[in-house]
Formats: C-alpha cells, sequence, structure tokens
C-alpha cells in the first residue's frame, strides 16, 4: 500500500472517532438532561432559583 493510502485511512478514522466522540457527548448530555427532568431537577442542577415575588411578579404580568 501506498504512503497516501495509509495517510488518508488514518484520517478517515481519526475523523470517524472525533465524530463518535461528539456523538457520545451529544448522548451524555441528552441524558443527563433528562436524569434532571425525570428527577425533578433541573431548576437545581442549572442553578436557578426563583424566589415568591419573581412567581408573583409573573402572575400579575400574565394577568395583563
Amino acid at each position: 500500500k501506498s504512503t497516501s493510502f495509509n495517510v488518508l485511512q488514518l484520517q478517515r478514522d481519526l475523523t470517524d472517532a472525533r465524530s463518535q466522540e461528539i456523538r457520545a457527548l451529544a448522548d451524555y448530555n441528552r441524558n443527563l438532561s433528562q436524569l434532571a427532568l425525570d428527577e425533578g431537577t433541573t431548576l437545581e442542577r442549572n442553578r436557578v432559583v426563583l424566589e415568591a415575588g419573581d412567581r408573583k411578579k409573573q402572575a400579575e404580568e400574565l394577568k395583563k
């Protein structure tokens, strides 16, 4: 086999490996989000805090 062929094979293999890594990261993040949703911890995991005043203000805004 020629050197050019070997280089192309290695480049293809590297591209495939990078694609697999990106798919794995996307799957991991999707599953992590689903876990938080299932556990009801989405807001906590994203450090979102709702104050009582915020809800009251939002309710008033919706009435307008």
